[in-house]
């Protein structure tokens, strides 16, 4: 975490800034946790986390597919 600035960034500067400097790392935890949150809570009502003290929605649509359920989109909301 940004110590001194924590307080400047929201969440998705934050995912920005982490994903200049470890992309991997966050490119693998957003798609797990939009992939929880498509499986656990699909839908509009989607499903809301506090990760160091910063609060994070997701919403998540799932699809039917040749696999059986596929996730159609999933996003960050307020």
């Amino acid at each position: 975490m940004l110590q001194s600035e924590s307080s400047s960034y929201t969440p998705f500067s934050l995912t920005m800034i982490h994903t200049l400097r470890f992309p991997k790392v966050v490119l693998s935890f957003d798609f797990s946790l939009f992939t929880v949150c498509s499986l656990m809570y699909p839908g509009t009502a989607g499903c809301r986390y506090s990760i160091d003290g910063y609060s994070l929605g997701v919403t998540s649509f799932t699809q039917s597919c040749s696999a059986g359920l596929c996730l159609a989109t999933a996003y960050p909301i307020n």
